[in-house]
């Protein structure tokens, strides 16, 4: 019940208000259902070909084909919806109060950084309307509730990674998955998969000594595939701002980065929480460290547009810290149950602001009326972020068609029955 109303106020059911995020998701979709391969050539297209990671993508995608456009917002409600209750399913598993179960859904989605007080000390917000969370200007750790509303290819493959490496490190007999879901984590999220990495190398040394063929024979048949995906996802990311963040301070005309405001920024975003988690772990636990060096350190670089390395690569540390969390107040003192109580209430403005966007403001646009030619008349800077008129040899075989006139088109054309199809 929580995961579907999670979902549904998120709007990908289409019901409801839908953040600018979600015009992007559809644009997307429209794409894979327009379009017979990962260029396009279908009527509206310009014949530029789609990068970007699809995995969250795919499904809904393929059974809309199979039904109709209509369908798409209930098909992609549902396939989210499946994914956030898998995750609590997973999830729940890792602790021996059965009853404290079902505090999961409520405790993970709470958990949120100090984004109120945050603002009221900047005085500065970015995005829409009741959207709190880019108050320090040039980073956002987001809380749990915003990824799973914005972002959940994001959020989904991170959480799911992150349940996984908690349960395989104390049960090494299924350590060959990890080369395969760390894959399938690049497919829906690159930045996930940075996240996930340390954790999952964690486990597979903390396990060293169980290691077979299989788990050998695993890694080396993924590198493989690995190198195909790469080489897709990195055509046309030349350009991509890349560096240390004192020499990409600034995210256009908003406050920039400082050491006092990285001081402020972890103090509130993270630093309770990982006090909370060191406490309850006695200082002692592996990835809870993994964690809290990844988020206290993440933050001196810069990667994309929006500093998209910090915005989604910090999510599966985020994650581990709020399930250690919830795992330990189960079994903790009153102190800490009150100082974890602390955190969720402090952070409460965050998903309680992003509730209030989706059920109070007026519906925009959906999945059925939403495309990229939508997307790039409002946001002509947001093509290269998905596509690329340098086709790679991995998904094409250049053709000349008779009838067309690539000297109007600008880019090469290509033969729609010689593609790679979804």
């Amino acid at each position: 019940m929580i995961s579907a109303a999670t979902v549904f106020a998120s709007g990908a059911f289409g019901l409801v208000h839908t953040n600018s995020d979600w015009i992007k998701h559809f644009a997307v979709f429209r794409f894979l259902i327009d379009n017979d391969s990962l260029v396009g050539i279908a009527s509206g297209y310009d014949g530029g070909a789609l990068r970007y990671y699809l995995g969250w993508y795919v499904v809904p995608a393929l059974l809309t084909k199979i039904f109709s456009v209509q369908a798409l917002s209930f098909l992609l409600g549902s396939w989210t919806t499946i994914g956030l209750y898998l995750f609590f399913s997973v999830a729940s598993e890792l602790t021996n109060h059965p009853r404290w179960r079902y505090a999961l859904p409520l405790a993970f989605l709470l958990f949120s950084g100090s984004d109120a007080i945050g603002t009221a000390i900047t005085g500065f917000r970015m995005g829409p309307i009741y959207h709190i969370e880019w108050w320090s200007g040039w980073i956002e750790f987001g809380s749990n509730y915003t990824d799973i509303t914005w972002a959940p290819q994001h959020a989904l493959s991170a959480w799911l990674g992150v349940a996984l490496a908690l349960r395989l490190a104390s049960n090494a007999s299924s350590l060959v998955v990890i080369p395969v879901v760390t894959t399938a984590v690049i497919l829906w999220s690159p930045f996930s998969a940075i996240g996930l990495t340390p954790l999952f190398l964690y486990v597979l040394w903390r396990n060293r000594k169980e290691f077979t063929w299989e788990v050998l024979f695993s890694a080396l048949s993924m590198l493989v595939v690995l190198a195909a995906i790469a080489r897709y996802l990195r055509a046309g990311t030349e350009d991509i701002p890349f560096d240390a963040v004192w020499n990409l301070r600034c995210l256009g005309q908003r406050p920039c980065y400082s050491f006092f405001g990285y001081l402020l920024f972890v103090a509130l975003e993270v630093v309770p929480a990982i006090l909370i988690c060191q406490t309850i772990t006695k200082w002692r636990d592996g990835m809870v460290w993994i964690a809290s060096l990844s988020l206290l350190g993440m933050p001196f670089v810069s990667f994309g547009a929006f500093n998209d390395l910090n915005l989604h690569g910090s999510i599966p540390a985020l994650a581990l810290l709020s399930l250690t969390a919830w795992q330990g107040i189960a079994r903790g003192t009153v102190w800490l149950r009150a100082a974890f109580a602390a955190v969720v209430i402090v952070g409460l403005p965050t998903p309680i602001q992003e509730i209030r966007r989706a059920l109070w403001i007026k519906k925009g646009p959906t999945s059925t009326d939403t495309n990229f030619a939508y997307v790039f008349e409002h946001d002509a800077w947001l093509r290269p972020q998905y596509m690329i008129d340098k086709i790679p040899w991995i998904i094409r075989r250049p053709y000349t068609a008779p009838h067309a006139r690539p000297e109007e088109r600008g880019r090469e054309v290509v033969d729609p029955t010689r593609h790679s199809h979804l």
